[in-house]
Order: structure tokens, then sequence, then C-alpha cells
């Protein structure tokens, strides 16, 4: 371990009075993995029973060597990934270089449409509520696109709940540039004009929204596809969406056909199977307000 330099993430300062002078000081293996940066370096130095450490104080230029290591490192990570990627696709308001989570599929036909125009799937995570098990029972067309999305490389994650989905194990960790949900629908317990019904549909976009906004990345967008007529257009997803800290950017005409193999399905009763009309209906997209914010004072 001799003339190795370590760099430390906490400050020197619980283990020295003053870090910023050259000392010679015992320090314990434990600790010293404790720590990955600082603004000293550590010259490490081990004889048959101990481990010491000199902590010299660093100039300004390699101070903020680090940072900019990093932003260096995921630039190139980000090179690589879209080489990997081969040339830019794009289908609508979505991309293969995005990063992108399909949330509260049927029969994931949407996805796998997505998947196959892409020519890949390794960008996007697709979810459903259904467990697998209920999947392949509920939908005749599931376990085929389910079989092609796993071929090119898709994540598919069963049993998540669009309004707690930022807390989700195997999505929690993960930022994404899209964040999409079609026709999301609360289940029918009531007529879709009365009061009721239409706040159920409210709780579940609003909680979604409020998880979407935890889990985008710093330039993503969440998009909901909704229909625009009465009484659909009771549920002011804009509003509800400013309530939790994201902003309309654009909304555009959807139209089904623009989306090869897409099937929407009813999703509930013994009808689920079945598709419904869509009429007329648009894409609401929406960023982080920050974001705007941001944008707007460069």
């Amino acid at each position: 371990m001799a003339n190795d330099y370590v760099r430390f993430v906490a400050s020197a300062s619980s283990l020295l009075e003053d870090p910023y002078k050259h000392h010679n000081q015992p320090i314990s293996t434990p600790e010293l993995e404790s720590f990955y940066y600082t603004r000293c370096s550590f010259k490490l130095h081990k004889n048959g029973i101990s481990t010491w450490v000199d902590i010299v104080e660093e100039d300004s230029q390699s101070q903020s060597s680090a940072p900019n290591q990093q932003k260096r490192r995921r630039r190139r990570r980000r090179r690589r990934r879209r080489k990997n990627r081969g040339p830019e696709r794009w289908v609508r308001n979505c991309c293969n270089s995005h990063k992108i989570l399909l949330v509260g599929e049927g029969d994931f036909s949407f996805s796998a449409g997505l998947a196959v125009a892409f020519g890949s799937a390794t960008n996007m995570v697709a979810t459903s509520l259904d467990s697998r098990e209920m999947l392949l029972l509920r939908y005749s067309g599931a376990m085929a696109n389910l079989k092609k999305l796993e071929e090119l490389g898709c994540t598919i994650v069963h049993e998540v709940d669009a309004t707690t989905m930022s807390q989700h194990a195997q999505l929690k960790l993960y930022s994404f540039d899209r964040i999409v949900f079609n026709f999301p629908h609360a289940g029918l317990f009531y007529k879709e004009r009365e009061t009721p019904q239409i706040q159920l549909h409210k709780k579940l976009v609003k909680g979604f929204l409020k998880n979407a906004c935890k889990m985008l990345t710093e330039n993503g967008e969440v998009h909901i596809t909704h229909k625009t007529t009465y009484p659909f257009s009771m549920w002011k997803i804009e509003k509800l969406a400013k309530e939790v800290g994201l902003w309309l950017i654009n909304e555009v005409p959807f139209f089904k056909g623009e989306y090869p193999g897409y099937e929407n399905k009813r999703g509930h009763g013994i009808k689920c199977n079945k598709s419904f009309p869509i009429g007329q209906c648009s894409t609401f997209m929406f960023q982080k307000l920050s974001r705007l914010v941001q944008l707007s004072c460069s």
C-alpha cells in the first residue's frame, strides 16, 4: 500500500483537529475504508501490524478533478450506450436513446410495438398492475407480446401500482427520460360521468404523476394519453400535474394507427380483453416545473 493515494468524501476533521497540516497519524483500516473523497490526499504507509496515513492539503485544481472525472465517465458511458443502440429511431414522442418506463400496460401490445420499431427494447421497462398469471388469463395476445419483448431485451415488471411505483423494489433506483401511461383508468364502479367515479380517476392520475415526478431525469417527460371529451375532460389532468410540480409543455393528438400493433384494452370486467373506442384523445406531455424555471433563467 506504500505510495498509494486515496480520496475520501467525508471531511478529515473527524480524524485530526487540523487536517490541512502535514501529519503522521495512525488510522485503522476500517476507518480508512469508510471515506472516499476529501480535499486532502491520504498517503498510506504500512508496516507489519499498523497502517499509517499522511494527510496533505490538495491544491484547488486537484480538488475539482474528481467531479470532472465523474462527469467525463458519465459522458463516456452515454456515448457507449448510444453506439450500442445504433442509429437514433423515433416513434412519435419516444426515441430509442431514451430510457423509457411504460406504466399500466394491458396486453403489452403498446410496448411490444415500440420495441419492434426501435429494433431493441434494452432501453425500456414495461410494467403492469396485473400479475403475469392474471395477465395471461385476461388477454389473449399477452403471451406473444411478452415473448417478443423478452427477446428484444425489455425489462418486464408485474404487479406495479402506478400510485406507489417510485418505491417499488425493482424501480426505485432508476431514473427515466420518458414515463408513459396510456388511458389511465381506476376501474368502473359508477357511471363515468358521476362525481365519485371521476374522483377515483383523479386520485389514480395524481398518484401516478406524483410518483413519476420523482423518477424523471433532469430533462425527462411524463406522457399521459387521455380522452379529451366529456366526461373525461373533467379529470383536469393539467391541474393535477401542477399540484405535484409538473408543467404541461405540449399536447398532441393521439392516433392509434401511428403505433403499429397497439390494441387498447378495457382492462376490467368480463370484457377486459375487448378494445374500446378512443374517440378524440391527446397525449399530454409534462416536465418538472423546476426544469422549466431553470431553462427560463438560462
